[in-house]
């Protein structure tokens, strides 16, 4: 799983569809959505909180403002029409032409771009805004380190921990002597019973890791413990 902003959109089609399902008109969902927007609690809804989350969370620090003016008119109508379709075809748009723009940058800006992006939504708390602006950023500089260790630690906290090694295994591939990228991979390794591999990535990380490494006494007490069957 590594999250695209394309999925984040399909995402938000999706709980529209489920909402509905669920009960919900568009012009309550559109109306719910304005509430939670303000700030407000509304009917308990999980799929609306996505909506809401995508339009009112993650669209305001992706759209230009007049695109996203646009969005809030839409979202306005549809609490009187219902047509949430056109707001969520308004916010794809806006996406669209925020990716379009990057494209016409050099790939180091591009990458600086989203991946600056990214951390504000980390420190934000919106991993999934996070994993798909680094993402994007990967796609431009596809043997960043730095990203790709990030991006693994967002989708582990994701509860993607397959994606995440997939990530880490890249990172130390790249740079044999990430021992940080060894020790999280021998992490979920042993989370899974995979305890003979992992053994070897802490042996691994210990073998690059500098002297003085923060981590060093708490891998040699976990590779002690392991080797001990513990």
């Amino acid at each position: 799983m590594a999250v695209s902003w394309q999925d984040i959109h399909a995402s938000g089609r999706q709980a529209v569809a489920d909402a509905l399902r669920a009960g919900f008109s568009g012009r309550v969902i559109a109306r719910e959505v304005q509430l939670r927007g303000q700030g407000e609690a509304g009917n308990v809804s999980a799929s609306i909180d996505r909506v809401a989350w995508l339009l009112t969370g993650r669209l305001p620090f992706v759209a230009s403002e007049a695109a996203y003016a646009d969005v809030s008119a839409a979202l306005e109508t549809a609490g009187r029409t219902g047509d949430m379709d056109h707001v969520l075809q308004l916010a794809q748009a806006a996406e669209e032409a925020d990716q379009e723009a990057a494209r016409r940058l050099a790939p180091a800006a591009r990458a600086r771009r989203f991946y600056d992006r990214a951390l504000r939504f980390w420190e934000q708390g919106d991993l999934l805004s996070a994993v798909a602006d680094v993402t994007s950023a990967l796609e431009a500089t596809p043997d960043d380190v730095q990203m790709l260790s990030n991006r693994g630690g967002w989708l582990y906290n994701l509860g993607s921990p397959w994606a995440a090694v997939g990530d880490w295994e890249h990172a130390v591939k790249l740079q044999p002597e990430y021992a940080n990228g060894w020790m999280k991979i021998a992490t979920v390794l042993g989370e899974y019973g995979q305890r003979a591999k992992a053994i070897k990535c802490l042996e691994r990380a210990l073998e690059v890791a500098v002297e003085r490494w923060p981590n060093r006494e708490r891998v040699e007490a976990q590779l002690k413990e392991w080797r001990e069957g513990g």
